[in-house]
């Protein structure tokens, strides 16, 4: 036999000596464990009810609503003041947390602007120094013309070419007016 088939059978009898075995209640009975209960189930006897009606009469009493009112209210303003200082609290780190990042943003903004300086110094010092370079390589040209005007020179004046010998002396003028600014 299963147990299910053992269940089946056992129920009625079980049923039947628990009917048998529970004691009879009294009238008298005034013990809450003993005491019967209505047809619903729910409900205890009427004198419980009248306890119950006068414990509610005496809970739901004006001076007593009105003494729970005021702890309600009162605890009402605490929180309301105790959330206050929470968002209070909080909008104050949030603040500092944003003086922070500004502060660590500005850093970075000075840093970037010292950057770019020193950056646009290089700059100029390497357009000077490409400046200079350029007079000095055009310096050293007028410098060879000059030897070489000068060579041409003697030479003219051997050869007795006095025109040659003004033309060779004017661009050597010219050179030499040329390389002084330069220096």
């Amino acid at each position: 036999m299963s147990k299910t088939e053992l269940g089946v059978v056992a129920a009625p009898a079980v049923m039947m000596f628990a009917v048998f075995a529970l004691p009879a209640q009294s009238d008298n009975d005034t013990e809450p464990s003993s005491m019967p209960f209505d047809s619903v189930g729910a409900m205890l006897l009427d004198m419980d009810r009248e306890r119950s009606v006068a414990e509610m009469e005496a809970y739901a009493s004006l001076p007593r609503l009105e003494a729970r009112d005021s702890d309600y209210q009162c605890k009402t303003e605490d929180l309301n003041q105790r959330l206050q200082q929470v968002y209070n609290g909080l909008q104050a780190r949030i603040a500092a947390i944003d003086l922070q990042e500004v502060k660590k943003l500005e850093r970075e903004m000075e840093a970037r602007q010292e950057r770019n300086k020193r950056v646009a110094l290089l700059s100029a010092a390497v357009k000077r120094n490409e400046e200079r370079r350029e007079a000095q390589q055009a310096a050293t040209r007028l410098r060879m013309t000059i030897k070489t005007l000068k060579k041409q020179a003697a030479d003219a004046e051997i050869a007795n070419d006095a025109a040659m010998t003004m033309a060779v002396e004017a661009a050597l003028r010219a050179a030499e007016a040329a390389l002084e600014p330069a220096n």
